[in-house]
């Protein structure tokens, strides 16, 4: 092979990796940088948010309800947790659980599920990154109709508390992707009996 020619090819694979790489900074890595730059400015205005909604509360003790919230804690807990605007899909719903609420595990989470074979994923995910657990659950019942089911999990907790995100979604037959979420953000505490 000429000169000329190996030039012309190491021109041409180099510029598709440039190009590559810039389609990757532009289509991916920006976009990940806007919406975690988003979401921080998003969890910096709802702490904000309800800093001064509790200082109020505690001020005026107008709102029974709300004062039982913010002695029980939920408010103190959404205000530092990963998690500020959960997942709802509506094919596989949690009954049991509340978000931000403290849990002691072992606990059991149930609710209803309308997915293909009535079999779906759960994973609870530590805050700050690791997966804890995962595994697949199979609902009762006829599938499409509201399918119950109930799961245990049951893990040592590396520190109590532990704020974690527990999430259910399907696996999608076409192409694997996880799809309808339901998330709830909880905190875990251990059991000291």
């Amino acid at each position: 092979m000429n000169k000329t020619l190996i030039w012309l090819l190491v021109a041409i694979i180099g510029l598709f990796i440039m190009g590559n790489g810039a389609a990757w900074y532009f289509l991916v890595y920006r976009e990940e940088k806007n919406n975690s730059s988003t979401n921080l400015i998003s969890n910096v205005n709802t702490n904000s948010a309800n800093r001064n909604t509790n200082q109020g509360l505690a001020n005026s003790n107008q709102n029974s309800n709300a004062n039982n919230n913010s002695s029980s804690g939920v408010a103190a807990v959404k205000s530092v947790h990963c998690l500020q605007n959960p997942l709802k899909g509506k094919q596989i719903v949690i009954n049991n659980l509340t978000d931000y609420s403290t849990v002691t595990v072992p606990f059991t989470f149930s609710g209803t599920a309308n997915v293909f074979e009535n079999t779906f994923q759960f994973r609870l995910r530590d805050c700050r990154g690791p997966v804890l657990k995962e595994g697949t659950i199979t609902a009762s019942g006829e599938a499409g109709a509201n399918a119950i089911f109930s799961h245990t999990v049951s893990l040592t907790l590396s520190r109590s508390p532990m704020d974690v995100v527990l999430e259910v979604y399907e696996l999608s037959m076409a192409d694997n992707s996880e799809k309808n979420f339901y998330q709830v953000p909880l905190r875990l505490i251990k059991n000291t009996d």
